[in-house]
């Protein structure tokens, strides 16, 4: 059973890359970035859309953003923001891994300050 539609694939292979560095801060940056719905001015493009300002992304992840050189128009190019959604949830995840133990300690303090104050009400 085939189904209908294209596959986009990059080259990722370990073999073809140099200089890597793990994302860092992307939750920060990418709570920076604006989501718009929109009407293309120009109808060949279709009509309601839903996306990104790619000037506006440029200023926080240049590297997702090109400018096409024969209209000189400016383009996202969206697979490549799947790495820094894939981090900013780790980082967010990390955030709430953090909240959860803080509060369970919290919960656990309180349970021995009213324990405590229970005790000293029976005396």
């Amino acid at each position: 059973m085939s189904g209908a539609g294209t596959l986009f694939t990059s080259s990722s292979d370990l073999r073809l890359k140099k200089n890597i560095a793990p994302l860092k801060g992307t939750l920060e940056k990418l709570l920076q970035v604006k989501s718009y719905s929109f009407d293309w001015i120009d109808e060949e493009h279709g009509s309601s859309n839903i996306g990104f300002i790619a000037q506006e992304v440029m200023e926080l992840f240049p590297e997702v953003v090109f400018q096409n050189q024969t209209d000189l128009y400016y383009r996202v190019n969206y697979p490549q923001f799947v790495p820094i959604l894939v981090e900013a949830i780790k980082e967010q995840q990390e955030q709430i891994d953090g909240l959860r133990e803080e509060n369970e300690y919290l919960k656990e303090q309180l349970k021995r300050i009213f324990e405590m104050l229970l005790v000293a009400d029976n005396q």
